[in-house]
């Protein structure tokens, strides 16, 4: 047997070749994203950047708690990052809207069964 010429491509080079690209061409948005919005002046940004752009904190948006919640068995954190616990179904439920989608029946699953596996 001869040895292959370094001039052929073998499939498994071509691959190795053609997934680094992909991954590079995958990484170009990745690393503009990390770079600066746009062309700023020295006074510290543009008239159209907002305050998050410029340097300024973003004001999220704060917590607001449910009216009417039934009585949780677990309290829940006053900011709202940790949620009412309940170990049981609430007997009074809030409606969280006036009235059910659709008909407010019975709901059916669409779609064909997967076979069961063999040996189990």
């Amino acid at each position: 047997m001869m040895p292959t010429p370094p001039t052929d491509v073998s499939r498994r080079g071509f691959l190795r070749v053609a997934g680094g690209l992909v991954l590079g061409a995958a990484a170009v948005p990745l690393v503009a994203a990390c770079g600066p919005l746009g062309p700023t002046t020295s006074t510290g940004g543009s008239a159209g950047t907002s305050g998050a752009s410029s340097g300024g904190k973003v004001k999220l948006p704060t917590y607001t708690a449910l009216p009417n919640l039934p009585i949780s068995d677990l309290p829940g954190t006053p900011d709202g990052l940790l949620a009412p616990g309940y170990q049981r179904y609430p007997g009074n439920l809030i409606r969280s809207v006036p009235q059910p989608p659709g008909k407010g029946g019975d709901a059916h699953r669409w779609g064909h069964r997967r076979p069961p596996r063999h040996g189990s």
